[in-house]
C-alpha cells in the first residue's frame, strides 16, 4: 500500500479507480537462464559437429568428381579448358552438384557433361544446353532420368540394315539402359517439365507404338520380291550392276528377298560419295522391284510380335503405351539424358556424334 490517505482529482467526466497496487516479478530465475544456456550450448556443439561432418562429406564428393573429371580431359586433350573463364564458371556449378549429390552416377555425368563443353567452347547454343544440364543433375530423379534416357535411345537411333540381326543388337542396347524400373503414369513429365528437359503437351496423346516402329523401320515392311525371281543386277542406267550382298532373304515374309535398308534415305547414305546417276538406280531398283516405301501387312504383324517378345523392346513398347500425354524434348533434356546413356553405354553401342 502506498500511504494511509489516497487522493484523487479529476476533471468532469472522468472515470477514477483507487486501490492497493501489487507488483509481482515473472520473470526466469537465474537457475533456468543458466540451463537455457547450457541447452544452447550444447545445440551450438551439436551444430558445429554436423557442419564438420558436412564438410568432410563434401570433400570426399568433390573429391570423388575430381578424380574422373581430371583423367578424363587429360585422355582427351581438354586441360587447356581450364584456361577459360567460361569452362571455370561451368566447372563451379559442376562443383556444387557434385557437393549436393550422393549418387556415384552424377560425377561421371558431370564429366561428362564438362568434357562436352570443353570439347565446344564456342557452341552457344549447345553450351546453354549443357550448362542448364549441369545445374539439374542432383535434382532429377532416378526413374524420370531411365525414362527420358530409354526415350532419346529409342528415338534417335534406330537398328541395323539386318532385321533380325539389327533387332538383337538393338535390343541389347536398350536393356543395358534398363538399369532399374521405368515411370509410370504422369508424375516423372510433370518433374522433367519442371526441370526445363521436356515440353508437356497434355491436349495431345503419344503415337501409337506399332506406328511409330513403321515410320521408324519402313525398308523392314517392304513386301519384297520372290526369291525365285527376284532380279540380281539393278537395271536401268546400270542394266550390268549386281546388287550383290545389298539384297537378302526377308526375315519377315518367307520367300521373299529384301533391299537390306531402313528406308530411302538409309540406302542414299550408305551410297554416299557414289555418282548421282547409280545412287538412283539404286533406288529406283529397289522400289521398283522389291517394293522399298511400301508396307506389307504381314511383315508389320510379324515385325510387332517379335517386338514384343524382346527382353528390352517387348517392355518398352508396354511402357509407351501407358505414357498419359505427348511430350517433347527440350536441349537440356536430350543432353542430359545422352550424356546418362553415354555414361552407362561403356560398349558404344550407340554410335557418338
Amino acid at each position: 500500500m502506498i500511504g494511509d490517505r489516497q487522493v484523487q482529482r479529476a476533471g468532469s467526466g472522468s472515470t477514477q479507480v483507487q486501490g492497493d497496487i501489487n507488483v509481482t516479478y515473472t520473470g526466469m530465475t537465474v537457475a533456468e537462464v543458466w540451463s537455457l544456456m547450457t541447452v544452447f550450448d550444447q545445440q551450438v556443439i551439436q551444430a558445429r559437429e554436423h557442419e564438420q561432418q558436412a564438410r568432410a562429406t563434401l570433400e570426399l564428393r568433390l573429391q570423388a568428381f575430381e578424380g574422373r573429371l581430371i583423367p578424363s580431359l587429360a585422355e582427351h586433350g581438354l586441360l587447356d579448358a581450364f584456361a577459360d573463364p567460361a569452362f571455370i564458371r561451368a566447372l563451379k556449378k559442376a562443383q556444387e552438384a557434385a557437393a549436393s549429390t550422393e549418387r556415384e552416377a552424377d560425377y561421371d555425368m558431370l564429366t561428362a557433361l564438362l568434357k562436352d563443353r570443353a570439347e565446344h567452347p564456342r557452341d552457344r547454343p549447345k553450351l546453354a544446353g549443357i550448362e542448364r544440364s549441369i545445374e539439374i543433375v542432383d535434382r532429377v530423379d532416378d526413374e524420370a532420368l531411365r525414362g527420358l534416357t530409354v526415350f532419346v535411345a529409342l528415338t534417335g537411333w534406330r537398328p541395323g540394315f539386318d532385321i533380325s540381326g539389327g533387332l538383337d543388337a538393338y535390343d541389347k542396347a536398350l536393356a543395358s539402359l534398363l538399369d532399374g524400373p521405368l515411370p509410370m503414369g504422369s508424375d516423372w513429365l510433370d518433374h522433367l517439365d519442371i526441370l526445363d528437359a521436356v515440353r508437356l503437351n497434355t491436349l495431345s496423346s503419344m503415337k501409337d507404338f506399332d506406328t511409330y516402329v513403321a515410320e521408324r523401320m519402313p525398308g523392314f515392311l517392304a513386301p519384297g520380291a520372290d526369291a525365285a525371281a527376284a532380279p540380281t543386277t539393278i537395271g536401268g542406267a546400270f542394266p550390268d550392276m549386281r546388287w550383290g550382298e545389298l539384297i537378302g532373304p526377308h526375315d519377315l515374309i518367307p520367300g521373299k528377298i529384301r533391299v537390306r535398308t531402313l528406308d530411302e534415305e538409309s540406302l542414299r547414305v550408305q551410297f554416299a560419295g557414289q555418282p548421282q546417276d547409280l545412287i538412283d538406280a539404286i533406288v529406283e531398283g529397289a522400289k521398283r522391284d522389291f517394293g522399298l516405301g511400301q508396307q506389307d501387312a504381314d511383315a508389320h504383324a510379324e515385325l510387332m510380335r517379335r517386338i514384343r517378345a524382346m527382353p528390352a523392346l517387348g517392355p518398352i513398347a508396354e511402357w509407351w503405351g501407358q505414357i498419359p500425354s505427348a511430350f517433347g524434348l527440350t536441349v537440356v533434356g536430350r543432353t542430359l539424358a545422352r550424356a546418362n546413356l553415354y555414361r552407362i553405354d561403356e560398349s558404344e553401342a550407340f554410335p557418338r556424334p
